[in-house]
């Protein structure tokens, strides 16, 4: 396997979506830190985390543990080349039906992470060295998250309609901004290293950062 370092990017590649401040309220609803761990790639872990103790939601706990365990073996590329297609084709599969949305910003963003599904395949035929990076690792995990919350997102829209008052609803739908701008970040970011690297999916990965940008801001206005 080819040796490598995380390359450094320069200062205005850094300058991605802007960062926010994680809201603690919103609406007059507390919004509760293991809000977080439901999207996070790397959980808190704690023991007093109301999803990560099994001993409090053991049920809902296997469900996410086991959809965790198919991404985390592929990003640590634990799996050998047959099992690591099976096991990105199973992730797609979770997202199956917001693909088949009507709604344009579903198929966009399905369209997009469609595409990077096939970038991530043919690294996979090639046993490519980069999918053991920490780049491949938030692109695999976040670019899944963000297609989830997009249809989360329009659901929570169609409800705020019916029901403008509704301070639940207003909470999760400014909350799901605030994980629109952390997962933008986090894939603009480690594509944009991905691209850096000499490998033969270069060009795809710069596409990708392209296509991406043009459906930023459409995404954070949902």
């Amino acid at each position: 396997m080819d040796t490598y370092k995380s390359k450094q990017l320069t200062k205005n590649e850094t300058k991605l979506v802007p960062a926010l401040t994680r809201p603690a309220r919103i609406a007059g609803v507390e919004i509760p830190e293991w809000w977080d761990c439901q999207w996070q790639r790397i959980p808190c872990n704690k023991k007093a985390c109301f999803l990560c103790s099994k001993q409090e939601v053991e049920e809902a706990w296997d469900v996410i543990a086991d959809a965790r365990a198919v991404l985390e073996e592929v990003s640590v590329g634990a799996l050998p080349v047959s099992q690591k297609r099976t096991a990105i084709g199973e992730c797609a599969e979770c997202h199956a039906p917001l693909k088949d949305s009507n709604h344009p910003m579903s198929r966009s963003v399905g369209k997009w992470a469609d595409e990077l599904f096939e970038v991530f395949m043919a690294g996979v035929v090639e046993d490519a060295w980069w999918l053991d990076t920490e780049a491949a690792a938030e692109v695999e995990w976040y670019a899944p998250v963000l297609l989830d919350k997009v249809g989360q997102q329009l659901e929570t829209n169609a409800w705020l309609s019916s029901d403008p008052r509704n301070q639940v609803a207003e909470a999760d739908h400014g909350y799901t901004r605030y994980v629109f701008a952390e997962c933008l970040l986090k894939l603009e970011r480690s594509l944009r290293e991905l691209a850096l690297y000499d490998s033969g999916q270069k060009a795809e990965f710069a596409l990708a950062i392209a296509r991406l940008t043009r459906l930023k801001q459409r995404i954070l206005k949902l």
